[in-house]
């Protein structure tokens, strides 16, 4: 199916530059191969996830008609080429190596933390003691294999939204993978009020009022919990 062009979807182009900026530091996709003159931009999600997908779609038919499609595994979406997604590139593709720009984080707008979250992003509990679980988000991105690249998201999120965060590595076939951590409960308080807006229902999982306990012997005492919740 076919999402045609809409510009109403958004006030200005710098909401929807916001909104892309968030989806490739998430993982998505600006093309630009073989004999393409202009770039495009693609996204793809488990199909448990069709309906975020599929409102992403809707949200980039903001600049060009957009493809979306479902397979029995996957869905995706794809956008037609445009000298904007061409530009875009500039800011994240350097020679053979994908990375980001001063320009991208200051264009980074709250719609597009939420579409960095909901793309490669969790909200989960971790156990501090054998009592308390505390809650975190954790922050990853498609620069998992490098600290400073890390770093510099930590500096622009702080910079940008006032969110503190700590910079973390979880060990992945003996490979470091760098994300962001956010432990302090005024800090997931204020990141969740921030991206809020833009959950779409699907990826609610991914926020304190829908969280499905998984661990053995928690008991649920509310459905949303930002402090150290005790194991009964």
């Amino acid at each position: 199916m076919y999402f045609e062009k809409d510009e109403t979807i958004f006030e200005n182009k710098a909401e929807f530059k916001g909104f892309v900026i968030g989806c490739i530091l998430g993982g998505n996709t600006l093309g630009l191969f073989g004999q393409m003159r202009t770039a495009n931009f693609t996204g793809g999600h488990a199909l448990s996830q069709k309906e975020y997908c599929k409102q992403k779609a809707k949200w980039a038919s903001y600049l060009t008609r957009v493809r979306y499609d479902e397979t029995d595994k996957y869905a995706t979406f794809q956008t037609m080429t445009h000298p904007f997604y061409t530009k875009m590139r500039d800011h994240f593709y350097f020679g053979d190596r994908i990375a980001f720009d001063e320009h991208a984080m200051k264009c980074l707008t709250p719609m597009g933390v939420a579409m960095w979250y909901q793309n490669d992003g969790n909200y989960s509990h971790e156990k501090k003691n054998d009592s308390y679980y505390l809650p975190v988000i954790r922050l990853c991105s498609r620069f998992g294999d490098s600290k400073i690249e890390n770093e510099y998201l930590q500096y622009w999120l702080q910079k940008r939204f006032g969110i503190r965060s700590q910079i973390h590595f979880s060990m992945i076939a003996d490979k470091k993978y760098w994300l962001l951590r956010i432990r302090r409960q005024e800090e997931i308080e204020k990141f969740i009020n921030l991206v809020k807006p833009w959950i779409v229902p699907c990826m609610k999982y991914k926020t304190p009022d829908a969280y499905e306990y998984k661990v053995s012997g928690m008991r649920r005492d509310s459905p949303a919990v930002f402090v150290g919740t005790k194991v009964h």
